[in-house]
This record gives C-alpha cells, sequence and structure tokens, in this order.
C-alpha cells in the first residue's frame, strides 16, 4: 500500500513538530510505503480558477510548479494523509493551496449525490483519506468546523474512506498512538 503523508504545518510552531513526529513514526510502522513531502518547501501557486485543467490540459494544471506534481501523486496513493494546523476551523494556506490544485483531478461534469450536485470523477480509482488536524488547547467549535469541512471537501475528492481527527498539544504519545491506531483502522491500513 503506498500512503503519502503531505506535511501543510507551520514551521514557527514546535508542538506541530512533535505531533508530526509522532504520526510519521505510527505510519512508518504501519509497514507500508511512505512518501512525506513538507509543503512549506514546494514551490505551489495558487489556483488560478481558470479551469485549463479541464479545458486546455485536461486532468494536468496549467501552471508549471509542484503542484502538478502533489495532484499526480495524490491520485497516485492508496492513502493519503494530511496532516494540518486547524486554523480557524480549516486548514493551514498551504496546505489549502494543495488542496485547491487537486480539482484536475476531477471532471468539469456534475452529477446528483446523495440529492446534492457534485463534480464526476475522472479516475475509476481514488485514494482513501485521512485530515489530521492539531490545535494547541480543547476547542469544541474550531473541531466541529473542521469536521465538518473535511466531511464536504472529500464528497469531491471520491474516496472509498475517509476520516478525520484532531490531535493536542497536551496530549501524550501513548494518546496520540491510540487516537491515530483508531484513525488508521477506520480507512483499512491497519
Amino acid at each position: 500500500m503506498k500512503i503519502l503523508l503531505l506535511d501543510g504545518s507551520c514551521k514557527d510552531q514546535e508542538y506541530n513538530d512533535r505531533l508530526f513526529q509522532l504520526v510519521h513514526h505510527s505510519l512508518q510502522a504501519s509497514g507500508h510505503h511512505l512518501k512525506t513531502y513538507d509543503l512549506s518547501q514546494l514551490t505551489i501557486a495558487p489556483c488560478l480558477g481558470c479551469f485549463g485543467c479541464w479545458f486546455q490540459t485536461p486532468g494536468e494544471c496549467v501552471i508549471r510548479d509542484d503542484g502538478r506534481l502533489m495532484a499526480k501523486e495524490w491520485i497516485q496513493s492508496d492513502v493519503v494523509v494530511f496532516f494540518t494546523p486547524v486554523v480557524f476551523g480549516g486548514y493551514s494556506s498551504i496546505l489549502k493551496k494543495v488542496l485547491d490544485r487537486f480539482i484536475p483531478n476531477i471532471l468539469p461534469f456534475f452529477r446528483i449525490h446523495h440529492n446534492e450536485i457534485h463534480h464526476l470523477p475522472r479516475y475509476s480509482r481514488y485514494p482513501d483519506l485521512i485530515f489530521l488536524g492539531t490545535l494547541t488547547e480543547k476547542d469544541q467549535s474550531l473541531e466541529h468546523t473542521f469536521y465538518q469541512l473535511v466531511e464536504r471537501n472529500v464528497l469531491n475528492m471520491c474516496p472509498a474512506y475517509f476520516s478525520s481527527t484532531v490531535l493536542y498539544e497536551h496530549q501524550t504519545g501513548d494518546e496520540i498512538k491510540k487516537q491515530l491506531e483508531k484513525v488508521l483502522k477506520e480507512v483499512k491500513i491497519i
């Protein structure tokens, strides 16, 4: 199984470093092939909203930067793990840019899915997804917004399984390992 870990953390937050290392170690211990990217080290421009990836270069962004690589890595993985601080209930800005650049992996056509209009998938298979948010302290409002955002975003990302959880600065390594184990079981990694 190919696991892609995208680190969208802010480098000025030490607690994120500790949490990321625990996540990275747990994924390595799963015995699967793990590929990791520190998104802050890549050149990824914001999506232009030009729809060139649908009409000019179908399936590939017209912007020639690392966003193309991320879209390709994403679709070629079995599981993608998104690691991000929870910012106003959402993702870090660097992770949000990457997620926006995944649009070439869906089609510009629509279908009705669960009484809502959603894009048609471009491919027959999509990776399962895990969203790991981090916070310095418990905040139910931010958590709730994060979980809702993830749930809505995955509708056009077409995973068979997805899971999300929030990790906290004050949690012990054992607490985080148990939480990660639960998430990994939900997407059938372990």
